[in-house]
């Protein structure tokens, strides 16, 4: 069983940054097409290979939601470290593929100490992505059915405890 600790203030700094950050993203999201989610037909996480689930930001209702959101990614990013030289192999798996340009760009990115990749531009435009991606377990804390919102009960019970003690 994990045992708990209490966060160091660094850590705090950090978490309240990640929730400011992705609180702006999402009063930031255009109301008319929230972010390209609805357009494209998706309504819900989407679970992306094995253990990830890809969460669009459209989806919080509220702040408390998207702080919800936001400690699930970083849960997810502390849990899921992988090493250099699991990424070197799944990145040459990717050189049989032959797309233009990638070859001199992965040896670059490599000489740069492979710093994070956020999508191009022209991609951002066209398709508008504004979602996190978390570990699969944690797809249970927002359940979404046709547009509506339904809180999963351990965080709706929180939510409850929270508000009550305010």
């Amino acid at each position: 069983m994990k045992k708990f600790r209490p966060l160091k203030e660094e850590e705090q700094k950090l978490i309240q940054q990640a929730e400011d950050f992705l609180i702006e993203e999402w009063k930031a999201l255009p109301k008319d097409n929230m972010a390209g989610i609805l357009r494209a037909g998706q309504e819900s996480a989407r679970q992306i290979g094995e253990s990830r689930i890809r969460f669009p930001l459209s989806l919080c209702g509220s702040a408390d939601e998207v702080r919800l959101l936001a400690h699930l990614f970083l849960f997810t990013a502390e849990e899921c470290r992988g090493t250099v030289e699991g990424l070197e192999e799944k990145l040459e798996i990717l050189k049989d593929i032959h797309i233009p340009g990638m070859e001199p760009w992965m040896a670059a990115w490599k000489q740069e100490g492979y710093p994070l990749v956020h999508h191009s531009r022209i991609y951002r435009e066209a398709y508008q992505p504004h979602y996190r991606l978390a570990q699969k377990k944690y797809g249970d804390f927002f359940l979404v059915r046709t547009g509506q919102r339904i809180l999963h009960r351990p965080y709706d019970c929180r939510k409850r405890a929270l508000s009550e003690t305010q």
